[in-house]
């Protein structure tokens, strides 16, 4: 994940680690380490007047689907 951590002007980077096979148990999700930054939302361009980037949503449903279809 990247982002602007509240309360802080620079950009940063943080690794939330792999995704599980299967849901954690309930002692997992109290362990300190799993305490992830709080990012702030991030600012549109004018205001928000001119909507939010692309961020490749068809090329990746193409290149997941693309053998299905």
């Amino acid at each position: 994940m990247r982002g602007r951590v509240l309360g802080d002007d620079r950009l940063t980077c943080s690794y939330p680690g792999e995704v599980p096979d299967r849901p954690p148990d309930l002692p997992f999700w109290a362990h300190p380490c799993l305490a992830l930054p709080e990012f702030e939302p991030r600012q549109l361009p004018e205001a928000g007047r001119v909507g939010v980037s692309h961020i490749g949503m068809d090329g990746l449903l193409a290149f997941l689907l693309g053998d299905v279809l």
